[in-house]
């Protein structure tokens, strides 16, 4: 359960320190649309998922599911604007870690994900063209455990109904499709 053999980095590219804690920083694009920066919580947790060791990497994921279930809080309220901050920098972590070699990492990667769709709810809507690719190929994990943790946030992201998610699949099905040609082109 540890990084990749002999120090090497792994397919996805998640062992270079600058890879996902860059896209937590303050200053980053990939927050939102208010400007703020996501909670400390949040940005060291992004961060731990461009450490070597898979263990690391899930225990984060865990982290950040907790992280984003707490900011929602109780009952139903509209959600903080310190969750919707987090959507960019999940959204770009999400696309890397979603081809991480470990499967542990990849299911905790769909809990995370259920877990901030649960809480953001329509607000995650912004942020479907760039989840969408990885989120479908994961969703068909030959793993069961991975496949099961995502179809759960594809539940959570467009409830338990057919039409919504039908309706988006047949909007993105060409963003899909060209993620599909580029990892399989990539290996």
């Amino acid at each position: 359960p540890g990084g990749s053999p002999g120090g090497a980095a792994s397919p996805a590219g998640l062992s270079g320190s600058a890879t996902i804690a860059s896209c937590s920083s303050p200053a980053s694009p990939a927050t939102s649309s208010g400007g703020s920066a996501p909670p400390e919580e949040v940005q060291r947790n992004l961060k731990a998922l461009s450490k070597r060791s898979s263990t690391t990497r899930a225990k984060a994921l865990g982290a950040l599911a907790g992280a984003f279930t707490d900011l929602a809080g109780p009952g139903g309220e509209a959600p903080p604007a310190a969750l919707e901050a987090c959507l960019g920098p999940f959204t770009a972590a999400f696309r890397r870690a979603a081809l991480d070699n470990s499967h542990a990492v990849r299911a905790q990667l769909g809990g995370a994900l259920e877990a901030l769709a649960r809480a953001l709810g329509r607000k995650m809507a912004p942020a479907l063209r760039g989840l969408m690719p990885p989120l479908w190929l994961a969703a068909n994990d030959p793993n069961g455990e991975v496949s099961r943790a995502h179809q759960r946030a594809l539940d959570a992201i467009f409830g338990e109904g057919a039409p919504k998610r039908h309706k988006a699949l047949c909007k993105l099905q060409s963003a899909i499709l060209a993620q599909l040609v580029r990892d399989l082109g990539s290996s």
